[in-house]
């Protein structure tokens, strides 16, 4: 994502400009910091923050009730506040959701490391009694393979001795 600076030079009367300061630092900084506050405990945060996303129906619902609260701005400057709390949750819950996976793939390999520890509790043994059984085990397998591809074997060498004459 990239993202384009635009400067401009604002030519406006100071008259206007203070106005405009006002409305973006008196009215819309506090409707923004308000909007943050009131989704974060929404009932469904849990679910949104799960989902990792937030319905823009629900800011906007929850930004009706702040227009009394705040009058006077124009409607781009809700839509503004909208967007913004909007923008900021979605790259967090994406960071936060991100973190989830990694620590449940952590949980997982514990998991399995843990029930390799019951696994050596409930059977009585120690690990190097499993360790030399399980060698055992192997080696009867590679036996039993050496044997079997024997023939197969004597077979290659057959067949690399016809193509050399």
């Amino acid at each position: 994502m990239s993202i384009i600076t635009i400067h401009c030079r604002l030519t406006a009367p100071k008259p206007i400009r203070r106005q405009l300061w006002y409305l973006m630092a008196e009215r819309n900084t506090p409707l923004i910091c308000e909007l943050i506050k009131r989704v974060s405990q929404h009932s469904d945060f849990g679910i949104w923050q799960r989902r990792g996303s937030i319905p823009k129906k629900a800011v906007m619902d929850l930004c009706t009730p702040l227009r009394e609260i705040y009058p006077g701005q124009p409607g781009r400057f809700y839509a503004s506040a909208i967007l913004m709390v909007l923008y900021t949750y979605e790259s967090w819950l994406a960071i936060q959701q991100n973190l989830r996976r990694r620590i449940d793939g952590k949980q997982r390999w514990l998991d399995v490391v843990k029930s390799d520890r019951e696994s050596i509790e409930l059977s009585g043994s120690s690990l190097d009694v499993i360790k030399r059984r399980a060698q055992d085990i192997l080696s009867e397998l590679n036996t039993e393979q050496s044997t079997q591809s024997a023939p197969n074997a004597n077979l290659q060498i057959w067949e690399n001795m016809s193509i050399v004459y």
